[in-house]
């Protein structure tokens, strides 16, 4: 009886080790900060914040279970945060966005899980400005690593009028319709053994510079609509059906010269359903809009039909390379099925 009584307890022990996390948590809480639990993910985010304040060093939020609710996450404090999903998944049924950054001077990591937003018109991650007080939320610097973001809308995005905006997608994957858009005044954009997957438009890069590394894939799969005029933040979204679409049409800060973009292409795979593997359009001259393929493969065509100068090497072009504008394009130890 006793050699009974220590086998169904030593089996209960088992058990209860394999058990999530949060289940010992004590009302059923589900994010953690230092040794605190707390029942939402924004209690913890807040409580982390406050933390950060008292003692200036990077703070860990830890995810202990799958949550799915109505709310977002709003990171509104600035700091050095860490958000640990810990292998668990957010799901947010808000109509606009998963994650909301509303501060400045901010560095944020999001690591190991996943991240969902249902509501039709969704942001997953988005870097606002305050409109009403005419302030800018600069000097913003946001990683995925081991990230899952899928969302309806746009993935990953800054406000245009923000200063050095800085996006890092390492080891992750962002899926909307238009998987990231990037516009800001300055900042970067790297994007490093990532897949990336839009709809409408795989990334558009608007402002600041962007790089590509690594095993990467980029894609698009829309029916491209050839745009009359730039956007300018309002009006009808870009539909570009590219991997990559590159477009001017915004200032410079402080000044009417164009705002300045740079691309490099390092490596990857750029794989458009219907329409060019890269686009450019509305660029301007003047060398402060230039783009460098350096590497990678191309399953359809590349256009430059803006005033910037491209220049294409190590790369593999499925399709046709077209300059339709004003720009010049370069091409050296390159395959190109065709140019004109």
């Amino acid at each position: 009886m006793k050699r009974r009584f220590l086998s169904t307890l030593m089996a209960l022990c088992l058990a209860l080790s394999l058990l999530p996390t949060a289940a010992f948590a004590a009302g059923g809480h589900v994010a953690q900060v230092g040794d605190t639990t707390y029942a939402t993910l924004q209690e913890a985010i807040e409580a982390a914040g406050k933390k950060y304040a008292d003692s200036p060093a990077a703070v860990e939020i830890t995810l202990l279970a799958d949550v799915t609710t109505e709310d977002e996450m709003v990171f509104s404090t600035s700091g050095e945060y860490i958000l640990n999903l810990d292998t668990h998944t957010f799901t947010s049924t808000d109509l606009e966005d998963v994650i909301e950054v509303r501060t400045g001077d901010i560095d944020l990591t999001i690591r190991n899980g996943s991240l969902i937003g249902q509501g039709e018109k969704s942001y997953g991650i988005y870097v606002y400005r305050d409109s009403a007080n005419n302030h800018s939320y600069d000097n913003v610097t946001i990683t995925l690593d081991g990230v899952k973001l899928t969302t309806k809308d746009q993935g990953l995005g800054v406000q245009g009028l923000n200063s050095n905006q800085n996006l890092i997608v390492r080891s992750s994957s962002v899926s909307a319709a238009t998987a990231i858009y990037f516009p800001p005044m300055t900042g970067s954009l790297l994007i490093e053994n990532s897949t990336i997957t839009g709809i409408n438009n795989g990334i558009v890069i608007k402002g600041g510079s962007l790089t590509v590394r690594g095993n990467t894939t980029i894609s698009a799969s829309a029916d491209p609509v050839k745009q009359e005029t730039a956007y300018t933040g309002s009006g009808t979204f870009p539909v570009s059906g590219s991997p990559i679409y590159v477009e001017g049409g915004y200032d410079a800060k402080g000044s009417s010269a164009p705002r300045p973009i740079e691309v490099t292409i390092e490596n990857g795979n750029f794989n458009s359903g219907k329409g060019d593997s890269l686009l450019i359009g509305f660029t301007e001259a003047g060398g402060s809009q230039d783009i460098y393929v350096q590497g990678g493969d191309f399953n359809q065509g590349i256009t430059n039909d803006g005033e910037s100068d491209l220049i294409i090497a190590n790369a593999t072009v499925d399709g046709t390379v077209a300059n339709t504008g004003k720009g010049t394009t370069s091409i050296s130890s390159s395959t190109v099925m065709a140019t004109p």
